[in-house]
């Protein structure tokens, strides 16, 4: 069996065509030839087949050849001499004989060559009669041995998609498998891959052209790639060549994805480069700049240099860590009487002597051992007179972080230095008279708070104990004949049930005035009007006892008190804040008292204590209440013994609370933490004074934001114990 591969010759490249040597040269033969590719498109046609058909290179391209017998060269790669009869573009038949052979190119791309030779009338009929047998039997053995030496699987379909045969040499043909005559593809195939064979099929004879696609077939549990070719071989049959291209496949795959990671590392590196270059050329850019600032900063640094009024040195530090003067500026010449270039390479003793240059060398030291910049002031003796200078030291480091060099400048600060030796005399002098003047001041300010404070509190007591006075009087004359008006109007009520037993029928007259007071309703309202009456008076006595109990008018002297009675009339002083009103809820009272004895106290002092801090709460309170709605305001008053002689009152809130900065100053005068107009910082102020200077006592308050705010006031039973 030949092989097909042997038949093949290599072919440079598609673009060997355009060089004028081959061109020439094929242009020269005088037998016809033409080149095709492997999608059967002219790739090139000599002068002698345009002069055989008569025709230009443009019309040969529209003249058809056997593209059958193309496509079976390019199949197996064999060969093959046929004879056609061309048609010239004058409609004239000419018999030919075609011989097509394949040749590959060096990028394995594929062509056809074919050769063309004319047939004369008895040629053609002396091969005809005397070959006609011998090319019935060759044909049949070539076709065989053609079908036999291809590598791929050839199949002869219906257009219903029926087998008319196919070839089997044993080799692996997914397609093949149950293959066999007479069956039909759905009968071999899964149903997908037999409607789309069966499609191009009907393609293929539609067209009457060649038809090429690829399948994939799950096989034994391995999915395989097909290359299908159909070509029509007959009225209602085509041809179809199956070949296997798996490995193909999976090298093109591996390829692709090969490419694609080759092309995501170019981009990732040219993105990589551009980033490079484009630091590149901003570091050059920067350092152009750099250079450029630099020259203009050593121009101006030598302009300072050399005419700054202070003196600027340079000391060079020497790998044993000695230090010897690089030079100094102009100033410093004048000061010291000492040239620059005298300096340099000296020691700060040999310029300052054993003694102060002992102490400038060990500044030095200090700004070495630092590794930062130093000021320090220093007085030395120039000329026999003592002169104080302020010395900075800046120290300059080489690429490894050694210093290798240090810069200083000397200010000469005697003057400023004898000022401040006069002002530090007339300040503490001033500092001295400054406080006495606050210590004035701040007792002026507490004596005159106190003052203002008694008068109001005093003018407040003498009202308030003026109107309980004025309304006690005529509530008690109320009161007291509340009861006799009572026991009256129940022997009137008794006479006039009597009289209505007694009288069950009474005159029309008074029959129409009964009906017109509504009697019975009067009868029985009367004695509830009495009683509300009796409960309202009853109230107005309590108010007042709480206002008598507030002022404390009558008890101006310390005097053994109640202290929980003293807290409730203070209640009952701010019940018009604590009750419920459209706008905000009840303020809830929470009392935890504990067993208290009677304690030694300026009782209404201490009510004005605890009249300050509860309206305190409650104004903190309405503060949150305006701002939540669901909020429940609680104000817990609780009392304990603390030991034996010491009486506790905690008074806490769940309002905002305040902050450490606050509390610090919240028993200062005039300090406050409400709006202008709504507090004048000095309730505290003086609970503060009333508890620990007038009670001998402690006041204090412990607080968070968002966390309430308690304040405590302890104090001693007996004022002997304070």
């Amino acid at each position: 069996m030949i092989n097909p591969q042997s038949q093949t010759l290599n072919l440079p490249s598609p673009a060997f065509l355009s060089q004028p040597f081959l061109w020439n040269l094929l242009n020269g033969l005088t037998q016809p030839v033409f080149v095709k590719d492997r999608q059967h498109h002219w790739v090139f046609v000599n002068d002698a087949l345009c002069h055989l058909l008569s025709c230009q290179r443009e019309d040969l391209i529209e003249i058809p050849l056997n593209w059958e017998r193309d496509e079976l060269v390019f199949a197996t790669g064999l060969p093959i001499e046929t004879e056609e009869l061309l048609t010239t573009p004058r409609g004239e038949p000419l018999p030919v004989v075609i011989h097509r052979h394949l040749l590959r190119g060096d990028l394995e791309d594929l062509f056809l060559v074919g050769s063309i030779r004319c047939l004369t009338r008895n040629e053609e009929s002396e091969r005809h009669y005397q070959e006609a047998e011998a090319a019935l039997r060759q044909r049949e053995a070539t076709s065989r041995a053609l079908v036999e030496a291809i590598p791929d699987l050839l199949i002869r379909l219906r257009s219903d998609g029926t087998y008319l045969d196919l070839s089997l040499d044993g080799a692996f043909k997914p397609s093949a498998i149950q293959a066999s005559t007479g069956k039909c593809l759905h009968d071999v195939l899964p149903e997908p891959i037999a409607d789309e064979m069966l499609r191009h099929v009907q393609i293929t004879l539609a067209t009457r052209s060649l038809q090429v696609y690829e399948q994939q077939l799950v096989v034994e549990g391995r999915l395989v790639y097909e290359e299908v070719r159909m070509v029509p071989s007959g009225e209602n049959e085509i041809l179809m060549i199956v070949r296997d291209v798996s490995d193909r496949k999976q090298i093109e795959m591996a390829l692709q994805q090969l490419n694609e990671d080759l092309e995501y590392k170019v981009e990732e590196r040219t993105a990589q480069l551009r980033k490079a270059i484009s630091l590149l050329e901003q570091e050059i850019q920067e350092r152009k700049q750099a250079k450029a600032q630099l020259q203009e900063q050593e121009l101006f640094l030598r302009s300072i240099y050399e005419g700054s009024e202070h003196q600027i040195f340079v000391i060079d530090v020497l790998e044993d860590g000695d230090f010897r003067y690089a030079g100094w500026n102009r100033f410093t010449e004048e000061v010291l009487n000492i040239l620059s270039v005298e300096a340099i390479g000296k020691s700060p003793e040999d310029i300052f002597g054993p003694v102060e240059g002992s102490q400038i060398r060990q500044k030095y030291m200090d700004c070495l051992q630092l590794g930062e910049t130093i000021s320090y002031e220093e007085c030395l003796t120039f000329q026999g007179r003592r002169t104080w200078f302020i010395t900075t030291l800046n120290p300059l480091k080489n690429d490894q972080g050694w210093i290798y060099r240090v810069v200083g400048t000397t200010f000469n600060i005697t003057d400023r230095k004898e000022t401040e030796t006069a002002l530090k005399r007339s300040e503490g002098q001033l500092r001295q008279q400054a406080q006495e003047l606050v210590q004035t001041l701040h007792e002026l300010q507490q004596t005159q708070m106190q003052l203002v404070q008694s008068e109001k509190m005093s003018g407040l007591g003498q009202l308030v104990a003026g109107v309980a006075h004025e309304i006690n009087n005529p509530v008690n004359f109320i009161y007291g004949n509340l009861k006799h008006a009572n026991d009256y109007t129940q022997d009137l009520l008794g006479l006039l049930q009597l009289y209505q037993v007694s009288y069950p029928n009474p005159a029309p007259e008074i029959q129409a005035e009964a009906d017109a007071i509504d009697l019975d309703f009067l009868m029985a309202d009367l004695p509830k009007l009495l009683n509300s009456m009796r409960v309202g008076a009853e109230r107005i006595q309590k108010i007042v006892a709480s206002l008598r109990t507030f002022s404390r008018m009558d008890e101006a002297e310390m005097k053994a008190v109640d202290l929980h009675e003293c807290l409730d009339s203070t209640l009952m002083i701010l019940q018009h804040r604590l009750k419920a009103k459209p706008d905000q809820p009840k303020v809830e009272i929470i009392k935890a008292y504990g067993e208290l004895p009677l304690v030694e106290c300026y009782a209404g002092q201490l009510n004005q204590v605890f009249m300050n801090i509860l309206s305190n709460g409650i104004d903190a309170l309405e503060d949150v209440i305006s701002r939540q709605a669901d909020f429940t305001p609680v104000i817990t008053i609780r009392t304990e013994m603390v030991g034996a002689t010491q009486v506790l009152i905690q008074l806490c809130d769940n309002g905002p609370g305040i902050t450490e900065a606050q509390k610090s100053k919240i028993f200062d005068p005039f300090f406050t933490t409400k709006p202008i107009g709504k507090g004048t910082g000095m309730g505290l102020s003086i609970s503060y004074q009333i508890v620990t200077e007038k009670h001998g006592g402690k006041l204090w308050c412990d607080s968070t934001p968002n966390a309430g705010t308690q304040f405590f006031i302890e104090i001693p039973t007996h004022q002997n114990a304070a």
